[in-house]
Parts: structure tokens; sequence; C-alpha cells
């Protein structure tokens, strides 16, 4: 008989044993497996939220994943998500859809947990695109020398952060949260990897408050090389344009020291804020063009309740707009989210009404329209790809401005 449930300290050896065979990227011999297994018996103690979940084939685990409890800003509303990681399924046991089955039972945890958004970093980008996950925003890695920071007038805010300025920094960070959509809210088990680890920590502290941070690291060029490092950066976080300026003088000044910085950013402009934003490498364009950063697919998002979404987004403006539209949303894979609703936006808010009372008709997958309402893709981009389809084209304008975002959602949790 198969089952899922939640996993004990007395299930750890077992789980950990599942993980290490199927990440065995992450380390694979025994020291791991119990490095692994005393991290897990940590985080059950801790109880953070979520939890590891098994998947027993009577009494046997042959298959796990461990979930997470968000917090999201959406368009300045916070509303509850659900996140998963760790998703495993025992060797001897492959291509018996047990994934599936952990993929299915995680969404419908959250969705009756109130929750109508879930999240989750891919392995395999087609296979969980196939699951109703739609792409959010890439994720550019800049390699770039500190010179090519901009050097202002000053670092005299520029100070150490410690233990000691954790409550700052949690603060700092939720006001940034704040202000930025997708971001999620900070869990413990980040705060402590980030003040217990061997990241050094600088912020600007303007009259005691803390309104920019630089969290980093070392690491060689080369493991031959003992004086040539790249400064690999974490967290770079700022509210104010002096912020800014001091944090950027602060990259600057290590060139002596650091051959190049390495970041990870979704900010699609930063490269106008550098002087050279190039990578020093000129393979991929042979020199027409100069390579700037490395482009990837991180998180992806889904929808798990169409009509819950629209209800936890009744206070957001949907741009002004006034509209009567039919959504028509394909979810093959969760067909309680299959179907249609009729949504009416009234200057900007949206009302689910149940009278067939429309203008425009517009379908389209699961996976895209979880993009686009979280901003990570306009309308107009999927009509134009044939991802969307319209009853009548001259609504294709509004329904894009409908869900427009000035900012693609951004998430700076590794899970």
């Amino acid at each position: 008989m198969n089952s899922i449930r939640k996993l004990t300290k007395q299930d750890s050896e077992t789980f950990s044993r599942l993980i290490v065979n199927a990440y065995p990227g992450f380390g694979h011999t025994q020291t791991d497996r119990e490095n692994f297994q005393s991290r897990m018996d940590s985080i059950v103690d801790t109880d953070d939220g979520g939890g590891f979940y098994g998947f027993f084939l009577d009494e046997t685990i042959v298959g796990g994943m461990r979930l997470f409890d968000f917090q999201m800003n959406l368009f300045s509303q916070k509303i509850n998500v659900g996140g998963i990681g760790a998703v495993c399924v025992d060797l001897l046991h492959k291509k018996e859809r047990i994934a599936k089955e952990l993929l299915t039972y995680f969404l419908e945890h959250y969705r009756d947990a109130g929750s109508s958004m879930v999240m989750l970093y891919p392995f395999n980008a087609n296979f969980y695109r196939r699951m109703g996950f739609g792409y959010g925003t890439k994720m550019n890695q800049y390699r770039v020398k500190p010179e090519s920071f901009p050097k202002g007038t000053s670092k005299e805010h520029i100070v150490y952060l410690n233990e000691k300025d954790q409550q700052a920094y949690i603060e700092c960070y939720q006001r940034y949260m704040n202000k930025t959509n997708g971001l999620l809210a900070k869990k413990s088990f980040e705060i402590r990897n980030t003040f217990d680890g061997d990241y050094r920590i600088v912020g600007y502290k303007e009259d005691g408050k803390l309104l920019g941070y630089v969290v980093f690291t070392f690491e060689k060029e080369k493991e031959s090389y003992r004086f040539i490092y790249n400064m690999i950066v974490k967290e770079f976080i700022y509210e104010t344009k002096e912020a800014l300026a001091e944090l950027c003088t602060f990259l600057h000044t290590q060139a002596d020291q650091v051959h190049r910085i390495h970041i990870n950013l979704q900010e699609e402009s930063f490269h106008y804020l550098l002087s050279d934003p190039t990578n020093g490498l000129n393979d991929t364009f042979q020199t027409f063009f100069l390579e700037t950063d490395a482009s990837g697919i991180g998180v992806m998002y889904r929808v798990i309740n169409v009509e819950g979404i629209f209800k936890e987004l009744h206070a957001h403006n949907f741009n002004d707009e006034t509209c009567r539209l039919k959504l028509w949303i394909e979810d093959d894979f969760f067909p309680k989210n299959n179907g249609s609703w009729i949504i009416h936006f009234i200057n900007g808010k949206a009302v689910r009404v149940s009278e067939e009372d429309y203008e425009a008709e517009v379908s389209m997958k699961i996976c895209d329209f979880s993009s686009m309402l979280m901003g990570a893709v306009n309308f107009r981009t999927l009509y134009h790809f044939g991802l969307a389809e319209i009853s009548d084209e001259k609504y294709v304008g509004q329904v894009n401005r409908i869900f427009m975002t000035d900012h693609k959602p951004v998430c700076m949790t590794m899970f």
C-alpha cells in the first residue's frame, strides 16, 4: 500500500540514503550522508515550516521531498506560497511515477492550506513545465572587474556587520522585500547560514539605521593560485541611492586583491551601472559582441488555485483597466485547476463573477498563465509566440496592460 506522510527523526537515516543517491553531485560518501542526516535532524527539531515528507511503499521509504512554507510579496500583497525541494526517488523505483505522486501531494497540500501559488527550482525545466510550472525571471551572473563599479566620493558609512546586527539585517531586508515583487520573507535557516557560515558582511549605516548591505565570500581563481581571488557576492541589497553609491565604492576599492566579482542578479539593466560589464570571455560571439553575463532559468512558479489568486490580489490595481474577460486555463496535471473563470476588471480591481458576461475570451496553459500573472512575461509576448489565444484581437493591447508590471519577480531565497 502506498502512502505519503511527514517524516520524523526516526526516518532521517533512511531518507538521507535516498538523498545522497539522488544528488551525488552534492556528495555521496558515508560522511556526506551522515552530514545530511545531522542537518535533517536539526531541521526537524526547529520546524521552520514545511518539513520532510516520504513516499512509502508499505513501510519502506522509496521517495521523498522537502516542503517550505513561504510568504511572498506579490504586487505589494503578502501571500502564503509553498516551495518544494530535495525531490528524490530510490534508484530501484525509478519510472514508477513516484515523483508525480509527490508533486501531486505537494500541490494538494498547499491548496488545502489555502495557498494559491507554489514555486520550485527545476532540475529539468521541461519536466516541471509539463507539470504546469512556468518560467520566472532569468538569473544573470556577472563576473566583472572591481574597478567596473562606480567609485564615489565616500565610504564613511560602510561598516562590518556581525551577529549583533541580525535584527537590523532582517529589518533592512524586510523593507526591501516590501518594495520588491516576488521576494520571499527570510526564513530562520537563511539567517543562520548567513551569520554562522563563512560569509563576510558589510553594510551601509546612516544615523544607526542599516540601509544596505553586501554578503560575500572569497574563492580562488584556480586551486593552485594563492593570491588571485574572486569575490563571490551572495546578497546585494540597498534601499537608497546613497547606500548603493557607497557599497559600489567599497566594491571598486577591492581591485588590488580581487580579480573579479561574481554576482547573480535578476536585474536586467544592471550592466548600465558598470563602466565595463564584460566578463572576459570571448568564445560565444567570436568578439562580434562582448559577452557580459551568463543567464539561466531559476525559480518556476505555478498557480494552483486560479480563483484563489485573484481573491488574494483583491487590493491589487491591474493598471486601472476596465474589461470583462473569460479566462480558459488548461491544467491537465491538476484537474481541479482546469477550466474557465470570468473575471471583471473594474477600474483595475478584479472581481470573479458567475454569469456568462464577458467581452473577450483568453485561453492558455497554466504554466504560461502563472508566468504572466507573476509579471515574468507579458500577454503580448505569449500571444506573439502562439502560447495564448484571444477571441477578439482588438483586446490584445488591453489584456497586455491588465497584466503588465514595471518589475519582474525577484527571488533571492535558495531552497
